[in-house]
């Protein structure tokens, strides 16, 4: 059975799901786009992702589609038309259609929205992973969820075909910025720290949780650039996205982390979001 998707109003089976080849998203990746994880029909801080979706649509002056509401109606019936009550949802806006040219048009056109699913089961106690870095070579406004993602295509290939899980990108100062799709985090003494954000980092929803639970555990945390050299010898580093929630780091380059062990700091932090999800499933 074909998966169903919403295409600009219309609920059809994945194969009929399609947009103008003179959409702006097509021609230049005009767009922006959520991932969020749902469970029990519920999503997991919809809010604060929808709340991203706005602002990534205001900075490229993009109409917000739909009220977070509506949104959510709109969801739901297609969790319900496809069967799935755990999943990652995926929705994308772009500005929509008109003759191809490279300025912003003037005139109003209604954005192309489009959402889709697929089921997944998150694992909230993953082991280690390896992680690779590189030159930072992206746009300078990963602050915006833009769907141009060929920065971090090509990072996280390189990564994947040494089998790696994700690539750290760094500035030329050697600072670790983010993930490709993730962010950056490491433990030294008894410290979190990460990147504060700024026009370089996307503001994780993932993150934005951590340093919440954080706060409930009195892990204390520190959000200031830390370099590569400092992550090489940190007591733990782990990453945090959507569908990974708190991933562990064991190695950097090949090269072993805290003697390529989980750390407690880490493992409290899984916990606690585990638990977070599992009460958050019961409303949004």
């Amino acid at each position: 059975m074909s998966r169903m998707v919403y295409v600009d109003g219309r609920y059809v089976p994945s194969s009929h799901g399609v947009v103008s080849i003179n959409d702006r998203g097509l021609q230049f990746a005009d767009g922006v786009y959520e991932l969020i994880y749902f469970s029990q029909d519920h999503f997991i801080d919809g809010k604060p992702h929808f709340e991203r979706l706005r602002y990534s649509l205001d900075a490229l002056e993009i109409p917000l589609p739909f009220s977070y509401d509506t949104f959510t109606l709109k969801a739901r019936y297609l969790m319900q038309l496809n069967h799935v009550t755990e999943g990652l949802f995926y929705l994308q806006v772009t500005r929509g259609v008109c003759v191809r040219q490279h300025v912003i048009p003037t005139a109003p056109i209604t954005p192309t929205v489009i959402m889709s699913l697929k089921p997944w089961r998150m694992n909230f106690f993953q082991e280690g992973a390896a992680v690779f870095t590189m030159p930072d070579m992206r746009w300078q406004r990963c602050d915006i969820k833009s769907t141009s993602l060929l920065g971090n295509i090509l990072g996280k290939t390189i990564s994947d075909r040494k089998a790696g899980k994700e690539i750290w990108f760094t500035d030329t100062q050697g600072i670790v910025r983010e993930g490709g799709a993730s962010n950056a985090w490491i433990v030294k003494n008894g410290q979190l720290l990460t990147h504060p954000l700024e026009q370089h980092i996307l503001s994780g929803v993932t993150r934005m949780r951590v340093l919440k639970l954080a706060q409930s555990l009195d892990i204390p945390v520190i959000e200031k650039p830390f370099t590569l050299e400092e992550t090489y010898c940190a007591d733990e580093a782990f990453l945090t996205s959507t569908s990974n929630s708190i991933l562990p780091v064991t190695t950097l380059d090949e090269r072993e982390i805290a003697q390529g062990t989980v750390g407690p700091i880490t493992h409290q932090l899984q916990e606690a979001y585990q638990q977070f999800v599992s009460k958050e499933a019961l409303y949004d």
